[in-house]
Protein backbone atom coordinates (compact mmCIF):
# COMPACT_ATOMS: atom_id res chain seq x y z
CA UNK A 1 0.00 0.00 0.00
CA UNK A 2 1.41 3.38 -0.93
CA UNK A 3 0.31 6.89 -0.03
CA UNK A 4 0.41 9.94 -2.24
CA UNK A 5 -1.49 12.93 -3.50
CA UNK A 6 -3.60 13.44 -6.60
CA UNK A 7 -2.98 16.39 -8.89
CA UNK A 8 -5.32 18.64 -6.88
CA UNK A 9 -3.64 17.79 -3.56
CA UNK A 10 -6.08 15.32 -2.00
CA UNK A 11 -4.45 12.53 -0.05
CA UNK A 12 -4.79 9.15 -1.73
CA UNK A 13 -3.93 5.71 -0.35
CA UNK A 14 -4.04 3.13 -3.09
CA UNK A 15 -1.72 0.58 -4.61
CA UNK A 16 -3.09 1.02 -8.15
CA UNK A 17 -3.44 4.73 -8.85
CA UNK A 18 -3.39 8.26 -7.56
CA UNK A 19 -6.59 9.35 -9.27
CA UNK A 20 -9.01 11.24 -7.06
CA UNK A 21 -12.83 10.99 -6.89
CA UNK A 22 -12.77 14.32 -5.12
CA UNK A 23 -11.50 16.21 -8.14
CA UNK A 24 -13.87 17.78 -10.63
CA UNK A 25 -12.86 15.05 -13.07
CA UNK A 26 -14.67 12.43 -10.98
CA UNK A 27 -11.56 10.31 -10.40
CA UNK A 28 -10.45 8.57 -7.19
CA UNK A 29 -8.68 5.47 -5.92
CA UNK A 30 -9.30 3.52 -9.10
CA UNK A 31 -12.71 5.06 -9.75
CA UNK A 32 -13.36 6.66 -13.11
CA UNK A 33 -16.17 7.86 -15.27
CA UNK A 34 -17.19 4.91 -17.41
CA UNK A 35 -18.36 6.83 -20.47
CA UNK A 36 -19.93 10.07 -21.64
CA UNK A 37 -23.28 9.18 -20.04
CA UNK A 38 -21.90 9.66 -16.51
CA UNK A 39 -22.45 13.29 -15.72
CA UNK A 40 -19.90 13.62 -12.93
CA UNK A 41 -20.68 14.44 -9.33
CA UNK A 42 -24.18 15.45 -8.36
CA UNK A 43 -22.61 17.09 -5.28
CA UNK A 44 -19.03 18.21 -4.85
CA UNK A 45 -17.83 20.67 -2.19
CA UNK A 46 -14.24 21.34 -1.17
CA UNK A 47 -13.26 23.71 1.62
CA UNK A 48 -9.84 24.51 3.09
CA UNK A 49 -9.96 24.31 6.89
CA UNK A 50 -7.05 26.66 7.53
CA UNK A 51 -6.43 30.22 6.29
CA UNK A 52 -4.20 30.54 3.23
CA UNK A 53 -1.62 32.26 5.45
CA UNK A 54 -1.33 29.15 7.65
CA UNK A 55 1.53 26.71 7.23
CA UNK A 56 -0.86 23.91 8.25
CA UNK A 57 -2.94 22.14 5.66
CA UNK A 58 -6.45 20.86 6.09
CA UNK A 59 -9.53 20.33 3.98
CA UNK A 60 -12.99 18.82 3.96
CA UNK A 61 -14.56 17.34 0.83
CA UNK A 62 -18.12 16.10 0.40
CA UNK A 63 -18.71 14.08 -2.80
CA UNK A 64 -21.68 12.21 -4.26
CA UNK A 65 -21.95 10.96 -7.83
CA UNK A 66 -21.88 8.11 -10.30
CA UNK A 67 -18.54 6.34 -10.79
CA UNK A 68 -17.24 3.12 -12.21
CA UNK A 69 -14.14 1.26 -11.09
CA UNK A 70 -12.00 -0.02 -13.92
CA UNK A 71 -12.95 -3.56 -12.95
CA UNK A 72 -16.70 -2.89 -12.48
CA UNK A 73 -19.12 -3.76 -15.26
CA UNK A 74 -21.69 -1.12 -14.30
CA UNK A 75 -21.52 2.41 -12.88
CA UNK A 76 -22.69 2.91 -9.31
CA UNK A 77 -23.23 5.76 -6.89
CA UNK A 78 -20.27 6.69 -4.68
CA UNK A 79 -20.76 8.96 -1.67
CA UNK A 80 -18.04 10.08 0.73
CA UNK A 81 -16.83 12.71 3.16
CA UNK A 82 -13.07 13.30 3.37
CA UNK A 83 -11.47 15.21 6.23
CA UNK A 84 -7.73 15.86 5.94
CA UNK A 85 -5.34 17.61 8.31
CA UNK A 86 -1.59 17.74 7.73
CA UNK A 87 -0.63 14.24 6.60
CA UNK A 88 -3.65 12.37 7.99
CA UNK A 89 -6.88 11.74 6.09
CA UNK A 90 -10.16 10.09 7.03
CA UNK A 91 -12.65 9.11 4.33
CA UNK A 92 -16.13 8.12 5.45
CA UNK A 93 -18.08 6.46 2.67
CA UNK A 94 -21.54 5.06 2.22
CA UNK A 95 -21.18 1.28 2.46
CA UNK A 96 -23.62 -0.70 0.31
CA UNK A 97 -24.46 -3.00 3.22
CA UNK A 98 -25.41 -0.05 5.45
CA UNK A 99 -27.41 2.02 2.99
CA UNK A 100 -28.19 5.68 2.48
CA UNK A 101 -30.24 6.18 5.68
CA UNK A 102 -27.42 4.81 7.87
CA UNK A 103 -24.87 7.04 6.11
CA UNK A 104 -27.05 10.12 6.56
CA UNK A 105 -27.48 9.25 10.26
CA UNK A 106 -23.69 8.90 10.55
CA UNK A 107 -23.16 12.37 8.97
CA UNK A 108 -25.76 13.96 11.28
CA UNK A 109 -24.18 12.36 14.37
CA UNK A 110 -20.73 13.52 13.25
CA UNK A 111 -22.03 17.08 12.78
CA UNK A 112 -23.63 16.99 16.24
CA UNK A 113 -20.43 15.82 17.94
CA UNK A 114 -18.27 18.38 16.10
CA UNK A 115 -20.68 21.21 16.99
CA UNK A 116 -20.86 20.17 20.65
CA UNK A 117 -17.05 19.90 20.82
CA UNK A 118 -16.59 23.38 19.30
CA UNK A 119 -19.15 24.75 21.79
CA UNK A 120 -17.20 23.14 24.65
CA UNK A 121 -13.91 24.63 23.43
CA UNK A 122 -15.45 28.12 23.16
CA UNK A 123 -16.83 27.90 26.71
CA UNK A 124 -13.57 26.57 28.14
CA UNK A 125 -10.88 28.70 26.53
Amino acid sequence: MTDGFCECGHHVSNHNSYECVLCDSGMCNGFKESNESLSGPSYSVREWLNPISSESTGSVVAWDGMVQRRWDKEPHRFTCLEVADCSKTVVLHEAPMDGRDAFIAKMRLLAKVVTEFADHLEKNE
